[in-house]
């Protein structure tokens, strides 16, 4: 099974996912869930949110 969705716009990486997240830059996963619409969630490939640690991690490193 691939990883990476066969539709570019599940990706946890999208457009409108970098924006939410560059937006509301969670500090953990129940600030992800709380913060990036339900909408936004549900579209992403569940395989991908194995990426979500990552992104974070990286997203502390932006300045506020």
């Amino acid at each position: 099974m691939d990883e990476f969705p066969e539709d570019r716009g599940k990706g946890i990486l999208r457009k409108s996912m970098i924006k939410a997240f560059l937006q509301t830059l969670p500090d953990d996963e129940s600030e992800f869930r709380t913060s990036i619409l339900m909408e936004l969630r549900e579209k992403t490939d569940p395989r991908q949110m194995k990426y979500l640690g990552s992104i974070i991690d990286i997203l502390s490193l932006v300045q506020r």
